[in-house]
């Protein structure tokens, strides 16, 4: 939660001269456990969030997408700002996310419904992609997929006490029972930006019996963020942008809240003190 006289824990307080980064964790919205997005209900939600970022005013809006799909993105942005697609309605797009298939999944997810929204909302001609999809597995000699993972993540949690063992809360509830900004909210909270890591560690330092397997896997994951932040600060220094809001994956958060507070130039930002409770 927000303390008395500053930004949520573990969140500095930005200096004159910094450029800002909200860093809004988002679930994956185009994940088969959610089938309300395009809903009325939902979508008067997605345009009250809009209502409350825009006040932010941020000068750029980021997004989950690789710097080499931006021409891509924007094309697509480019047909929403037009209004050649609607928000609202279920639109064929390739798909961006690895291992997701259907067509109809990108209109659901939160580079469209969030950022795209915003970026149209505030008038901006295009979106920054700034991630680089770099498969978790870049540095380790095997090839892992999601369950081979999952079966270093299980291992790993072998090898500790069980009341060490971190919970793992279901976020599915939350979003049933809250709007998309008191869930967004929620799941920002600080207590709530290690989960993603805290499977990253499990794994790397309890699934893998050769030594420094795991040391490779965490290569990967914050090499990936390292670029993240770094095509960031292009972003920010190329446009001469002073606050920029990054829809990301919440399990990103943690990283690139270190990352970006350690470089000089930029100040994380929590969504928290943003968002209506």
């Amino acid at each position: 939660m927000p303390t008395q006289n500053g930004p949520p824990s573990g969140f500095p307080t930005p200096s004159a001269g910094q450029v800002q980064v909200l860093l809004l964790g988002t679930i994956h919205m185009e994940t088969s456990r959610i089938d309300d997005v395009l809903d009325d209900p939902r979508q008067r939600q997605f345009e009250a969030l809009a209502d409350t970022l825009t006040a932010w005013n941020p000068d750029g809006v980021a997004v989950e997408r690789s710097y080499d799909t931006r021409e891509h993105v924007d094309r697509v942005y480019d047909e929403y700002r037009r209004g050649d697609r609607a928000y609202d309605a279920e639109e064929h797009i390739e798909p961006a996310r690895k291992y997701v298939d259907d067509p109809t999944a990108t209109c659901r997810n939160e580079t469209v419904q969030v950022g795209f929204r915003l970026a149209d909302r505030l008038d901006h001609e295009h979106v920054h992609c700034v991630d680089d999809l770099m498969p978790m597995d870049a540095h380790v000699d095997e090839e892992l997929d999601d369950d081979s993972f999952a079966s270093l993540v299980e291992r790993g949690a072998a090898t500790l006490p069980d009341s060490l063992v971190p919970e793992r809360a279901d976020w599915l509830p939350e979003w049933e029972a809250r709007t998309v900004e008191s869930f967004l909210r929620w799941f920002n909270q600080p207590e709530r930006l290690l989960t993603g890591d805290e499977n990253h560690y499990l794994a790397a330092f309890g699934g893998f019996e050769e030594r420094y397997g795991g040391a490779k896997l965490l290569t990967g994951l914050y090499e990936r963020n390292l670029r993240m932040a770094e095509n960031i600060w292009r972003a920010a220094t190329d446009d001469d942008l002073d606050r920029v809001l990054l829809v990301v994956g919440q399990a990103h958060v943690h990283l690139l809240r270190h990352m970006l507070g350690t470089m000089p130039g930029t100040c994380p930002v929590s969504p928290v003190s943003v968002l209506e409770a």
